[in-house]
């Protein structure tokens, strides 16, 4: 089941919510996202890598913020 949240969390969709709700380009987000299954549990981690640290903690942020209306 965690690999269908990834996919749900990594599509277009998904991330042009957090590049709105943060107003940075949609391509900014694509690049620096990444979201992983933890050893085999349902666990999710999500990480981004940006040259701007708080730009990265944004970006993780807001796309754990929208996870759960995505996830539903």
């Amino acid at each position: 089941m965690a690999e269908n949240y990834i996919v749900l969390l990594k599509e277009r969709h998904s991330l042009q919510k957090v590049a709105d709700r943060l107003g940075v380009p949609l391509s900014t987000v694509a690049k620096a996202i990444n979201v992983s299954q933890k050893n085999e549990t349902q666990i999710l981690k999500i990480s981004a890598t940006t040259t701007n640290p708080q730009l990265s903690a944004e970006i993780c942020n807001a796309l754990a913020n929208i996870a759960p209306e995505i996830l539903q």
